[in-house]
């Protein structure tokens, strides 16, 4: 009898550590990308203030500093995600589900600096089921918001406008342009390494 207590307790402390050991990785994840993303948003406003023709010598030392924090950030996140110590799932969706929301005309500075860490973890990406159709849905999404092209024309006027007005009308802006092969890229090689990523309901989806 006083075995069998022995071994339940042991089993009962286990089971609690484990919780606990589990549960730290996705608190931390939530703390630090509270983190990252006040980092970001300081980054691309000062990164924005530096253009301006009156910007002083205190614009040009905050853009530094926040640089030099963004930088820093990039780097312990990285590492803490080689290192199990962030909850990967949880971070990954994290970064999809941002680029999700950032507006495309209003957001510029945050995503051309968001888009190339999301890219940097594509490949954890594509070996998930869950988060490729994520990302498929957000580039999806997104290649949707960059189109003109209006759901009431017919057939014919529909083929020839994504032939005339989709692609080769984006080409004159490098930034438009610069989305549009990204997001396109994402969906290929979604396609090539989890193709039924691409097969989904409207309420598979959820962020």
């Amino acid at each position: 009898k006083q075995w069998y207590q022995r071994r339940v307790a042991i089993t009962a402390g286990n089971s609690i550590s484990k919780k606990r050991h589990t549960s730290i990785p996705r608190e931390w994840t939530r703390v630090f990308t509270e983190y990252f993303k006040e980092n970001l948003s300081k980054f691309a406003d000062q990164s924005e203030a530096v253009k301006s023709a009156s910007a002083g010598n205190k614009v040009f030392t905050e853009s530094a500093n926040a640089k030099t924090r963004w930088t820093y950030s990039l780097r312990l996140f990285h590492l803490m995600y080689q290192s199990g110590l962030l909850d990967q799932h949880e971070y990954l969706i994290y970064l999809i589900k941002w680029v999700h929301e950032l507006k495309i005309s209003e957001k510029v500075n945050m995503l051309r600096h968001l888009i190339p860490v999301m890219l940097t973890y594509f490949d954890d990406v594509v070996e998930n089921f869950t988060l490729a159709r994520a990302a498929a849905y957000m580039c999806i999404f997104k290649l949707n918001n960059l189109s003109d092209v209006k759901s009431t024309l017919s057939t014919f006027e529909w083929d020839s406008a994504v032939k005339e007005c989709y692609i080769p009308a984006r080409s004159n802006c490098s930034y438009h342009d610069a989305l549009l092969l990204i997001f396109s890229t994402v969906l290929q090689r979604i396609t090539l390494n989890c193709p039924t990523a691409l097969v989904w309901q409207r309420n598979w989806v959820r962020f």
